[in-house]
């Protein structure tokens, strides 16, 4: 098994703090496949990012005109490339900060005469987690509202990672939660 030693940007969904978004984070980051990693960590509830207004702008500027910290974010995926996604599932569903941040995410399509093709950059790969209380029907569109848009922008999906039932098994209390993240994510093709 091989390690993936890249800088991962984190962009957290979850409005609460060491709860089971976090726990799952810091989890991932002891397997043997990312323990040399950086990473960036985006708490979106910690941050001031505006919802999209749909005006457009973006499309002539070539970057969203809000002056928010959603810019950070960017910058920070265009420099390393590489980005995780993490949010519980809220209503069957990512959290509202996810949606903005997503939402905010139009800006970096291109369009022009010739074509589309997106300003993240041409090899962007990304990881997707989602935290339920419940069970996979809980987890409802939580995964896939993360994934469309993503894909939209050209990014490759390596891994998509639901982990349920926290109303029951909290991550923390999890003993064996460090051994099915080796098993899930030794599967990630590290040339990516």
């Amino acid at each position: 098994m091989e390690r993936i030693n890249h800088h991962w940007v984190v962009i957290n969904g979850s409005p609460r703090r060491g709860m089971n978004s976090d726990r799952l984070i810091e989890t991932l980051f002891q397997t043997h496949a990312f323990k040399d990693s950086e990473k960036s960590v985006f708490k979106l509830s910690n941050l001031n990012i505006s919802p999209c207004s749909g005006c457009t702008l973006c499309i002539d500027t070539k970057k969203c005109v809000k002056p928010d910290d959603f810019h950070m974010i960017i910058d920070a995926i265009k420099k390393h490339q590489r980005m995780i996604l993490i949010s519980p599932a809220y209503h069957y569903n990512v959290t509202g900060q996810m949606k903005t941040f997503i939402d905010r995410l139009f800006s970096q399509h291109a369009f022009a005469s010739e074509g589309y093709h997106s300003r993240l950059g041409n090899d962007v790969k990304a990881i997707l987690l989602g935290v339920c209380a419940g069970d996979t029907e809980g987890m409802g569109y939580t995964l896939d509202a993360m994934k469309h848009p993503l894909e939209d922008l050209n990014v490759t999906i390596l891994q998509s990672y639901m982990y349920l039932g926290t109303k029951h098994l909290p991550v923390s209390a999890n003993k064996k939660l460090l051994v099915e993240l080796e098993r899930v994510f030794c599967r990630i093709d590290t040339r990516e």
